[in-house]
Formats: structure tokens, C-alpha cells, sequence
């Protein structure tokens, strides 16, 4: 009986070696990873899942620790809501083996990775756009893939000693911005893939060019959001979106422009529909459509609407006029607004853009001045935008 006890706990132990201990763990406002974390889950833990907005530097080094002196190798941090990388965050971690980056990282700062000698896989985001310098010494790296929305790679060596790196893929059909020796060491050695039709523009291009060995491949197309506005004087602020709140501005919006984004397969996006500063309060949402179904419903009390987009698609925003019952004058700093009897007259100090709505949002004219200038319109109500600033006229 007693052999048989040992032989069980022999083999518990060897399951237990052989299991890779995961650890998930969520850090909100005023908490640290050092807290939330035992110091058997320090000491024990391979793989780490993050979620959550308020990671520090502190908690990165926490991580740091964790990979030098015990177990950890592997780090999850899509669903924590960071945009940008501090520098060499992750610089010098020999022991990190696989990364998965945060799902809205735009800028990976600089060395991020740099002498990661064991990293092996790492996911970037469709959503970054600018590298620099990361991943120089990063020795175990056989393949890497950017999204097409990177626009540049900064930094003379960022894959210097990437000795193992076979294959590169690149999804912008604009070749991002390049310095000149970001892959030396690379350009014999490795696969440079490129949209189909794009081989040539990389042929051509500063530092891509250096490539000895350009293929072409497919790459799935993103879907395309068009997006049209009807009425108001808003403008509409696009973010990408994590966590329900919104992220940075990615886009500003007017409504007599032709507009249309690219959203990826697993990509949400948030529209902030919102009065710019000095506008009135008295548009209000009508219609909000999608493919021709009412989503207005969708709208949250504070103006913002969240999208999954998994096809080419259409977006309605119908805005209406609360009142209209006199006229409102701008006086702004820069500039200024009366009405006349054939018109408007429009007085600015530097040079503006000018726009002339009517009140359902049909656009008239547009010009460039700075000065005095009249513009002759019927009776009626009349939207005008001088640069960011909106105001609406009525001409009796």
C-alpha cells in the first residue's frame, strides 16, 4: 500500500512538471500586479494573461522579475488597454519566449524586445504603427508580420542579429517608412512578402529596396465602412475601441465628406458623436442606420456607438434641428458672423476655412480668405463653419 501511495505522488509530481501553469489576472484603477499576485503564483507561474487599464512600469517590473529569477516565459496582454510602450519595456528579458501584444498597441517604443534572445513568437496588432528599434538581438525570431497600418520603422538596426528571421510579411500596400539599415544582416537571408501588385513599390522604396528576395501573397482586404452624415455641425470623432470607452482620435469626420474606413475582421469601432466646442446644443440624433437597419437604439446616452463590422458596409447619421427661431451670431476671437438682408457677412483676422450649410445639412460652398467677405443667400437658415467653430444664422 505504501508503494502504491508513492508511486500516485510520484506521478502527481510529474504531471505537475509537465502542466504549464497559467495565471490570469485582471488589474484596475489603484491596483498593482504585486498585489493582486501570491508569491507562489510569482514564483510559480509560466503564463501570465492580463487584462485591465492600469498597468505601470511598476507592474512591468514585476514582470521583469518574474521572467529573470523564476518561471515565467510567456506573456498575454491583448485585453490590457495600452496604446503606447514605454521604452525597453521588455529590453534584455533573455528568458520571454512568447509575447501577445496589447489588441490597440499603436507605438511599440523604442527597444521594446531588444536582446530577447529566446523570443520566438510575438502577434503585433493590426493597430501598430510605429517600431523602433525593438528587436534588435532578437536571435530566436524566424518570422514576423506587420499590419497594414504600419507606417514606419524607426531606428538603423531594428532587427540587427535577427539572425534566425526567414520570413517577413508585410500587409500595407504602401511600404512604410523605412531607415536605411533597419534590417541589415536581413536582406539576403530573408522572404520579404508583399500584398499582391505591390512588389514593385517596394522595389522602389528606401531601405526596402535592399531586399534581394520580394514575394508577393494575398492578403485578406480589410471592410470597408462608408459613412455618411446628413444635417448638424458636428464634428464626429473616431476611436478605436477596447473597453467601451474610446482610445485616441483617429479620424475627424464632416458631414458634406465622402468618408470611408478600413476596419479589421476582429476590430471594434467606436464613434464619439459629439458637439464640437462652440456648437449648439440644439442638433439631436434622428437616425442611425447600418445597411439600411435602424441602430439608433444602439446609441448610448452619452452619444457613443460601438460597431463590429464583418462586411462592407454603410453607415446613416441623420441629425435634426431641436430650434430655430432666431438669429445667433457668432463673435468668436478670430472671427465673426452677421447677417445682412441678401446675406452673411463673414469678418476674419487670419486665414480660414469657411463652409455654408443649409440647416439640413445640404453643403453650398466652401472658401479660403482672411478678411472681410459677403456671401449673398436667399431667406432661410443656414449653417456656417469657420475653421472648428459652427454656428447657425437665419436670414430673415
Amino acid at each position: 500500500m505504501k508503494k502504491i501511495l508513492l508511486l500516485l505522488m510520484g506521478l502527481c509530481f510529474c504531471w505537475n512538471m509537465k502542466s504549464q501553469i497559467t495565471t490570469y489576472v485582471e488589474v484596475k484603477k489603484g491596483e498593482t500586479l504585486l498585489n493582486l499576485l501570491s508569491d507562489r503564483e510569482i514564483e510559480q507561474t509560466e503564463k501570465i494573461v492580463i487584462s485591465g487599464d492600469y498597468l505601470t512600469e511598476n507592474d512591468f517590473a514585476v514582470l521583469k522579475t518574474m521572467m529573470a529569477k523564476y518561471s515565467l516565459r510567456d506573456i498575454d496582454l491583448e485585453q490590457t488597454h495600452i496604446s503606447v510602450f514605454p521604452d525597453r519595456i521588455f529590453a534584455g528579458c533573455t528568458n520571454l519566449e512568447r509575447i501577445k501584444l496589447p489588441k490597440y498597441l499603436t507605438d511599440t517604443g523604442w527597444y521594446a524586445f531588444q536582446n530577447c534572445i529566446n523570443l520566438s513568437q510575438i502577434e503585433l496588432p493590426v493597430s501598430v504603427k510605429n517600431i523602433r528599434n525593438s528587436f534588435r538581438g532578437c536571435a530566436s525570431l524566424t518570422s514576423i508580420t506587420f499590419g497594414r497600418r504600419l507606417e514606419s520603422i524607426s531606428g538603423n538596426q531594428s532587427f540587427y542579429l535577427c539572425r534566425n528571421l526567414k520570413e517577413i510579411h508585410c500587409k500595407s500596400s504602401i511600404p512604410p517608412s523605412l531607415d536605411f539599415e533597419s534590417f541589415v544582416g536581413q536582406y539576403e537571408n530573408s522572404i520579404l512578402y508583399v500584398p499582391k501588385g505591390c512588389k514593385r513599390d517596394y522595389m522602389f522604396a528606401n531601405g526596402w529596396l535592399n531586399f534581394k528576395n520580394i514575394q508577393e501573397e494575398y492578403v485578406e482586404p480589410a471592410n470597408t465602412l462608408k459613412i455618411n452624415i446628413k444635417g448638424g455641425t458636428f464634428i464626429w470623432w473616431l476611436y478605436p475601441s477596447y473597453d467601451g470607452k474610446g482610445g485616441n482620435i483617429v479620424q475627424t469626420i464632416y458631414p458634406d465628406e465622402d468618408c470611408s474606413i478600413e476596419v479589421e475582421e476582429s476590430e471594434t469601432v467606436c464613434f464619439h458623436i459629439a458637439e464640437e466646442q462652440n456648437f449648439f446644443n440644439s442638433w439631436q440624433i434622428d437616425t442611425v442606420r447600418l445597411n439600411g437597419t435602424d441602430i439608433t437604439s444602439q446609441v448610448t446616452d452619452d452619444n457613443m456607438l460601438y460597431l463590429n463590422i464583418n462586411k462592407n458596409s454603410i453607415l446613416e447619421i441623420i441629425m435634426k434641428d431641436q430650434k430655430a427661431t432666431a438669429n445667433e451670431d457668432i463673435e468668436i476671437i478670430n472671427h465673426s458672423v452677421k447677417t445682412t438682408t441678401n446675406g452673411v457677412q463673414i469678418n476674419t483676422i487670419k486665414l480660414s476655412k469657411i463652409r455654408i450649410y443649409t440647416i439640413t445639412g445640404e453643403f453650398l460652398k466652401s472658401d479660403l480668405f482672411c478678411g472681410t467677405k459677403e456671401y449673398l443667400l436667399p431667406k432661410g437658415i443656414y449653417i456656417i463653419q469657420i475653421d472648428n467653430n459652427s454656428q447657425k444664422v437665419i436670414i430673415q
